[in-house]
C-alpha cells in the first residue's frame, strides 16, 4: 500500500509540474477575455494536485 500512495504522489507532483507551462502561456497571453479564467485554473490545478502530492507523501512516511 506505501508504494502505491507513492506511486500515486508522484504521479500528482508531476501534474503539478505539467500544469506550469499552461500557466506561464496563460499569463503571456493577458490580453484575451478568458485569460484569468485560464491563468486561476491552472493555479487551482497547481494548488490541488500539490496537496494531494504532500499528503500522500505524509500518509506513507506515518506507517
Amino acid at each position: 500500500m506505501k508504494i502505491i500512495k507513492i506511486l500515486f504522489a508522484v504521479l500528482a507532483a508531476l501534474w503539478a509540474l505539467a500544469l506550469i507551462p499552461k500557466l506561464l502561456s496563460g499569463i503571456a497571453q493577458s490580453g484575451s477575455p478568458v485569460a484569468s479564467s485560464r491563468l486561476m485554473g491552472s493555479v487551482a490545478g497547481i494548488l490541488i494536485a500539490s496537496a494531494i502530492s504532500i499528503t500522500l507523501f505524509r500518509s506513507a512516511a506515518r506507517k
